[in-house]
């Protein structure tokens, strides 16, 4: 029984089988609110987010409504159940781009909340695992694409992207040029959407609502992008580093967007933080929510544990014997 469960080919098979579920499950109970209510007025009336919203874009870039219209004008509920059975191919796809655990995420809060309101966390993370298969590949073009994706959620999939931007040949140049054509037409069209989105995150984090589902140490952990930069690691460690990073500094990070850092072969303990989110009336929000802040803080010490533990030995040691 054990030599089955160590079977790749089984492995996939209950995971396939647990995603199938889960699909089903959130097609039969997900209340789609997001999907149903913003993105729904995205697509079709974007003038009916004025007066929530003060903007015609909610806080995404304007290029969100052209991916989300093929599921928006479907009838009934069918957009939905098919908009959270992609998100959940997403997920997959991107942990495996990452040779992360998929249990982490399927069974997460994090997903559950994604999936009963319709968030698109699904698609910002594909666009950081494009973005990461384009530098391995040198493809600029879907380097392009993955600009664009993770630049639907910048407070997720701008410090990854820029990294992996960055690390790119010289062609990374023809990738940036078209996403700031793409910025610049779409600010004609629909107005200065970049300054809306700005004020719209500085808004909602001076609102007294948001606390309780936020979970990160705002602008005051800044510092924490030096080690992330300067210690000696890999590319795909150092990405690892600067999104456990970024989560900590952003000033708007709800709880459901931790799920990023879930993507990869993390320690099976950290599971914890994605089973605490489901219980926000037992524990408080304080340990349930803006608790799985810990969530970056162990992936960071863990990241650097091996590259600090030969200085952490010799102050040690400096300590236990000071006139050596």
């Amino acid at each position: 029984m054990r030599s089955i469960f160590q079977n790749p080919k089984y492995q996939n098979l209950i995971i396939i089988s647990f995603a199938l579920f889960i699909w089903v499950l959130y097609a039969v109970i997900g209340s789609g609110d997001e999907f149903f209510d913003g993105y729904r007025k995205l697509v079709l009336n974007p003038t009916d987010l004025i007066p929530t919203f003060g903007n015609p874009i909610m806080y995404n870039p304007p290029w969100l409504a052209p991916i989300l219209a093929p599921f928006i004008t479907m009838p009934g509920r069918s957009g939905y159940v098919i908009f959270i059975g992609v998100t959940i191919c997403m997920f997959l796809y991107s942990i495996n781009i990452f040779k992360g655990n998929p249990i982490y995420t399927l069974v997460s809060a994090q997903l559950f909340w994604i999936l009963w309101w319709g968030q698109i966390e699904g698609i910002v993370i594909l666009g950081i695992a494009l973005g990461w298969v384009a530098y391995k590949k040198q493809s600029w073009e879907l380097l392009t694409l993955a600009l664009l994706l993770g630049a639907l959620k910048p407070q997720i999939g701008a410090v990854p992207l820029l990294a992996i931007w960055w690390w790119f040949g010289s062609d990374r140049w023809k990738s940036l040029a078209i996403f700031i054509s793409v910025v610049i037409v779409t600010i004609i069209i629909y107005g200065p959407w970049p300054l809306w989105i700005f004020e719209g995150i500085l808004w909602i984090t001076n609102n007294t609502q948001y606390g309780p589902w936020n979970s990160s140490i705002g602008l005051l952990g800044l510092p924490l992008f030096i080690p992330a930069l300067l210690i000696k690691l890999n590319h795909e460690q150092r990405l690892i580093a600067l999104i456990a990073t970024s989560v900590l500094v952003s000033p708007y990070m709800p709880f459901y967007s931790t799920i990023i850092l879930f993507l990869f072969d993390i320690p099976l303990w950290m599971i914890v933080f994605a089973l605490i989110g489901y219980f926000p009336n037992v524990l408080g929000t304080a340990i349930a929510w803006n608790g799985i802040v810990l969530l970056p803080i162990s992936i960071l010490a863990w990241l650097y544990f091996p590259f600090l533990k030969p200085f952490i030995i010799r102050i040690l040691k400096m300590k236990s014997n000071p006139y050596r």
